[in-house]
């Protein structure tokens, strides 16, 4: 174990340990490069990142523990092919992953199989960041939102695990055009997923194929469009199955939301398409419009719940 200032990497390299950090763990310094961090920690004082890359390409980040920064691990503006994998990143004051305008020439980054818990935010995709595929992470008990994309387009989360977040599980706000497929979102402080908040529309997201259990509502679209809903499952939820507020031109198309609260609800949404839907068994109405026109709804089950059908 060694003491560290700010040590700048531009080679691959293997770390040992990296303790008491005062300022930035370690800074990428070129392109190209690997830091296999080999199962050992990087420690901070609740200060900039871990681990730092201002810019540079196609640099992998793996094996390794980063922790008591304000971010374990800080992508910046213009990097693009970089692969964070198989990290630890915990106990961060803002965020285990930022990624701050990190994409050059639409290229992307990605994150996958990485354990990311007790941090601040879990996740943080912020200022245009695009084309990021975070892919069969596991993120638990993160205090604010297990992943965020505040004005952030063009990103696909995939296959994720999402425990125990005390904000949402999955959070869009402004930007557009992304996809949330296949994650389980488990015991949400909040909604498990939200498209969109006020005047802050997040518009043409893709949510499919997710699993959302408990937590205090499964997918809310508040002030947002093109957003298609498909094939999700919610259950055990203490608000609704899908919640719709100051919603347009949305597609909600074959979800099990039998078992919350209530199952689907509009409000001053229209123009929207509610199809083929389970809304069943829930304790208040299967599905309610309140201030919401020219919608069509079509083919659900509602039924053998506590309020209307």
């Amino acid at each position: 174990q060694v003491a560290c200032g700010e040590i700048l990497v531009r080679s691959t390299r293997v770390l040992n340990d990296l303790v008491d950090c005062p300022g930035h763990g370690l800074i990428v310094g070129a392109h190209g490069i690997t830091i296999d961090l080999d199962g050992h920690l990087i420690d901070g004082d609740g200060m900039d990142a871990g681990i730092l890359n201002n810019g540079y390409d196609s640099v992998t980040v793996t094996d390794g523990t980063i922790q008591q920064f304000a971010y374990g691990v800080q992508l910046n503006p213009g990097t693009s092919l970089n692969v964070l994998s198989s990290l630890r990143p915990q106990f961060n004051e803002e965020a285990g992953i930022l990624l701050s305008d990190a994409d050059q020439a639409g290229k992307g980054n990605t994150l996958r199989d990485n354990t990311i818990v007790s941090n601040a935010m879990g996740i943080w995709l912020a200022s245009n960041t695009r084309h990021t595929l975070i892919r069969n992470n596991a993120l638990g008990a993160n205090q604010a939102d297990g992943v965020r994309l505040e004005f952030a387009s063009d990103n696909r989360i995939e296959d994720n695990e999402i425990t125990g977040s005390n904000g949402i599980g999955i959070v869009m706000e402004g930007g557009g055009n992304n996809t949330v497929v296949g994650n389980t979102l488990e015991a949400s402080g909040g909604y498990g997923i939200a498209v969109g908040g006020e005047l802050l529309p997040s518009n043409g997201n893709r949510v499919e194929h997710n699993t959302i259990e408990e937590g205090q509502g499964g997918i809310i679209v508040a002030d947002s469009t093109g957003t298609q809903i498909l094939f999700n499952a919610v259950k055990g939820s203490t608000g609704p199955g899908i919640s719709m507020e100051l919603a347009g031109d949305t597609l909600v198309r074959g979800n099990d939301l039998a078992g919350n609260a209530s199952g689907i609800e509009l409000s001053e949404s229209s123009g929207n398409h509610i199809e083929a839907n389970n809304a069943s068994g829930t304790l208040g109405a299967g599905i309610s419009l309140e201030l919401s026109f020219n919608n069509v709804v079509r083919d659900n089950a509602a039924t053998g719940n506590g309020g209307e059908g």
